[in-house]
């Protein structure tokens, strides 16, 4: 049986994975329990390290099923009424949760001029807090740039509606609490929904970032 095909293979019950296959986690486990051995001489059953792989692939699994059911599969655009000094920031973010490493990519346009900014963070916990990363560094961007009005455009709609209703997220809570605190930085600041189409420049800068391993990208 060749790689490719192996790597394919949809996982059988009783697993529990619903989404993507587990060949890769098994692979995965399988590293990280080789750098045990290598690193610190702790052996592991194989029975363990198979446990290890399903328990790690039926949680991204959840978790990606879980974004999907949560959000519609259409939502209508509104465009904002577009103030037109204000500068254009456009967020967006990429996840991996092998390792739980965020790309994160913004756009300024200011004059019609656009500059592209991107970075990578570790210890991030979800796509959505990644998302909200990437939206206090594009505040941070523009403040020491000294921009003074701010149209900031995500695809995210769950984090847009948290900054606007002020919706306490668990997850979110320090991220929030850097995204409010730095409105009071700037003389005016709406925050606005966008869909992916729109912000496909910031999409690509949070995915170059985040080139090895598989990306999940959060819904629209």
């Amino acid at each position: 049986m060749s790689w490719p095909v192996l790597w394919a293979l949809p996982s059988a019950p009783p697993t529990g994975i619903v989404v993507g296959q587990l060949v890769p986690w098994v692979m995965w486990a399988l590293w990280k329990d080789s750098n045990k051995l290598y690193f610190a001489g702790n052996s592991v059953f194989p029975a363990d390290t198979l446990l290890s792989a399903i328990t790690a692939a039926r949680e991204w699994s959840t978790n990606q099923s879980s974004e999907k059911v949560s959000c519609p599969r259409k939502r209508l655009y509104t465009p904002p009424n577009i103030q037109t000094n204000a500068v254009c920031v456009r967020s967006d973010a990429a996840w991996r949760a092998l390792d739980n490493v965020a790309g994160l990519g913004w756009t300024v346009t200011d004059a019609g001029q656009t500059l592209s900014f991107q970075t990578r963070t570790r210890s991030v916990s979800s796509p959505l807090l990644a998302e909200s990363l990437a939206l206090r560094d594009a505040l941070l961007c523009c403040k020491s740039k000294e921009f003074t009005s701010l149209r900031c455009e995500s695809d995210s709609y769950e984090l847009i509606k948290a900054i606007n209703t002020k919706e306490p997220i668990a997850e979110l809570h320090g991220s929030l609490s850097d995204i409010h605190a730095l409105v009071s930085s700037f003389f005016s600041v709406s925050f606005n929904w966008i869909p992916r189409d729109l912000n496909l420049v910031a999409d690509k800068l949070a995915k170059d970032d985040v080139l090895l391993g598989e990306v999940f990208m959060t819904p629209t």
